[in-house]
């Protein structure tokens, strides 16, 4: 508590997996158990003492749940990414946004995808070219507004989707008969979820 205190009091910007990575690394003649267990309890037990100490301000459970499920290493951003989300949560857009996230992160449950790109020739439906197109559309945007730390502008563009997510899922039926074509849909999915997974997994929000 007195670590996070003191990254959180003075604004220091670091990595606490590269901070517990070198500790360990001074310590490793002491270790017990291999250097990967250890460094995944010690940064587990940081999470959970980060996650009592935001509850304590009041920050409600599925907000911190959210930023602490992507990459939360860099304690300070991690907080403003958690005020950032707390403030969209009063955007009328937000409750449905979440709501078709949480389709997109259900749907994807059990596949790994990595970076992987659709093949736009297996596009066999207009909804799939228009998600497609208006995701890479709005990338640029999110690494901006993310390199930035603007982001509230960056759950501001990610709200555009929503309606284009609504109708593909409406629309298209995701797990086709094609193996190809629907491997290729949910390469496209991951492509939409890939936009915010690294900043909060919003399908965490109960908004």
């Amino acid at each position: 508590m007195g670590i996070i205190a003191i990254i959180i009091d003075k604004n220091f910007r670091l990595s606490l997996d590269n901070l517990v990575h070198v500790s360990l690394n001074l310590l490793q003649d002491k270790l017990i158990k291999p250097i990967p267990d250890v460094k995944n309890n010690v940064l587990e037990f940081f999470k959970e003492r980060i996650r009592h100490q935001l509850l304590s301000q009041g920050f409600p459970f599925d907000t911190i749940d959210a930023v602490l499920s992507a990459p939360w290493y860099d304690i300070n951003d991690a907080v403003k990414r958690i005020k950032a989300l707390e403030g969209f949560k009063r955007n009328p857009a937000c409750s449905l946004l979440t709501i078709a996230f949480k389709r997109v992160s259900n749907i994807l449950k059990g596949y790994e995808f990595k970076d992987e790109k659709p093949d736009v020739s297996l596009f066999s439906e207009p909804l799939e070219k228009e998600l497609f197109n208006l995701t890479n559309k709005i990338a640029p945007d999110i690494d901006k507004f993310w390199e930035q730390g603007d982001y509230e502008k960056v759950f501001e563009t990610l709200a555009s989707l929503k309606g284009t997510i609504d109708t593909f899922f409406d629309k298209v039926m995701v797990m086709a008969d094609d193996e190809k074509v629907c491997k290729n849909r949910l390469i496209l999915l991951n492509m939409v979820r890939n936009l915010y997974y690294q900043i909060a997994d919003l399908s965490k929000l109960t908004t």
